[in-house]
């Protein structure tokens, strides 16, 4: 458990640094060129939406099976030949089915007006599919041995590489086609070093025994690859479309802006992830033994906690966000306009309410996934990706809502798909994450934004953005403590005290 703990606390800080970069960029490089970001993020996103297809399910097999196929001696009795050679001849199928379509989809773009960088650029996205897909089996692989710390190092190269790249490209240093080329070459780099690592481990072994494939065995994988394709493109289509749709319906620009406001907005929800890490093995334990008790202990639990920081995060940003949008040094000055700037509010407020929505709604994916209806979690998440896809559709071409409309889809959609999972763990459990103090935590989070919010401008947009967070924190806090809404926030802020006051 040592090794686990530790590991678990280093890629913590990689991630968080990984945040505070991307939050750098997003604030003082991306909008200096958002077509720009919007060609990028389209290809990277695109990636990873077909990243799955190329899996098959299979990025969950290294880990389920895993147990079956390790020998003492640290060989693994075929497993990664396996699993590697399945993906590798779904993604030479796909690459060559993209060149087979190449010439239609090419004459398509040109007639339908698209950007050049768009016409010319598309078909990037292929390789960076491929490596994504490999990198993700790899890094689950290195799961098994406790090693995740230097995969996720590997796996947040993008946050220095995409906006050096942009910087570089902006200075007019580097083409535009060296750019796109940069960030295809940082996923050849990141595969190439997660391979290096395995080798280095000593687990890179790929000698294969096909005869340990009994028929049960291949029987069981399939069936686990089936549900683990199917859930992983639900995730994508539920969490990665908004880009591509973007891309592909508006236009890039309006996918780079997309991209700018939707951080400020994912960024409330930093710590769910987290906490629905730290909570998964003791809730499997709870609902192992049936004690339902600990799990609804944990499930308000969880709530309470990821409310207590997250509206505090949503009260900073709501008083902050438009200040925020006047410092970027967006292209051609559109923060200037008005509109444009209600436009990037509207859309953090809606994505950062959607976020609140999730945290509000706790652990429940836990809870759904390691119980013995955990099937529902894969009909839940296929449902919330079809219905992400027809609501932007609805908003963007029905109400022609553009960009805004594809944030109001995500606020829906998420919200939907919470009460979905949120009615079946009452209908099966008789459990929720709600209490008491989630009234009180609501009712101080919008005391302390109606105090911040109001405050006269001083004319210095830095100077504003201080004083209305200080007001926030000076409010919320005291109120959050005094209450004693949660205990795990009082004791965090007790030891704080004890080794401030040391």
């Amino acid at each position: 458990m040592g090794i686990i703990k530790r590991q678990a606390i280093k890629q913590s800080i990689v991630n968080y640094l990984g945040v505070a970069i991307g939050a750098i960029s997003v604030v003082f490089i991306y909008p200096l060129a958002t077509e720009t970001v919007g060609l990028a993020r389209f290809l990277i996103d695109t990636g990873t939406l077909v990243a799955p297809f190329l899996l098959l399910g299979f990025g969950g097999v290294t880990i389920k099976f895993f147990s079956e196929f390790e020998t003492e001696d640290g060989e693994n009795n075929g497993m990664l030949a396996f699993v590697l050679g399945v993906p590798a001849i779904a993604a030479l199928l796909f690459t060559l089915l993209i060149i087979t379509f190449r010439t239609p989809i090419q004459e398509y773009l040109h007639q339908s007006g698209r950007e050049e960088s768009f016409q010319t650029f598309w078909m990037y996205f292929v390789p960076i599919a491929i490596c994504l897909a490999f990198f993700q089996l790899l890094y689950n692989y290195c799961t098994n041995y406790g090693r995740i710390t230097v995969p996720a190092i590997f796996q947040n190269f993008i946050k220095i590489v995409l906006p050096t790249g942009i910087l570089l490209w902006y200075f007019e240093i580097i083409s535009l086609s060296l750019l796109v080329w940069a960030l295809v070459i940082n996923y050849l780099v990141v595969l190439a070093a997660i391979f290096l690592y395995l080798k280095r481990l000593g687990h890179l072994k790929f000698t294969p025994k096909w005869n340990y494939l009994t028929a049960d065995r291949r029987k069981r994988i399939f069936n686990y690859a089936v549900f683990g394709l199917f859930g992983g493109i639900g995730s994508v289509l539920a969490f990665r479309i908004d880009s591509f749709m973007i891309s592909t319906l508006i236009d890039l620009e309006s996918n780079g802006i997309f991209t700018i406001a939707a951080f400020i907005g994912n960024a409330i929800a930093i710590p769910t992830n987290a906490v629905n890490q730290i909570s998964s093995p003791i809730v499997t334990k709870a609902i192992k033994e049936s004690n339902f008790q600990e799990v609804n202990k944990i499930y308000k639990g969880a709530s309470v906690n990821l409310l207590a920081v997250g509206l505090l995060l949503y009260a900073l940003v709501i008083c902050s966000v438009e200040h925020l949008f006047h410092l970027m040094p967006f292209e051609d000055a559109p923060a200037e306009d008005p509109m444009f700037i209600r436009q990037g509010v509207i859309i953090v407020l809606l994505v950062g309410f959607a976020r609140i929505i999730d945290m509000a709604t706790s652990v429940n994916n836990p809870i759904i996934n390691f119980s013995p209806y955990y099937r529902f979690g894969l009909y839940a998440i296929l449902i919330l990706g079809i219905l992400n896809i027809f609501t932007n559709l609805f908003f963007i071409k029905t109400l022609s809502l553009g960009i805004v409309g594809v944030a109001l889809a995500t606020l829906v959609a998420l919200s939907l798909y919470n009460l979905v999972k949120l009615i079946f763990i009452y209908w099966k459990f008789g459990i929720h994450p709600f209490s008491g103090a989630t009234v009180k935590l609501f009712s101080i989070a919008s005391l302390a934004t109606i105090a911040a919010y109001f405050i006269p401008s001083t004319g210095y947009l830095m100077l504003d953005i201080a004083i209305k967070s200080l007001v926030v924190l000076l409010v919320y806090i005291p109120l959050i403590l005094r209450s004693k809404v949660s205990p795990d926030v009082n004791e965090l802020a007790l030891d704080i005290w004890k080794r401030f006051r040391k």
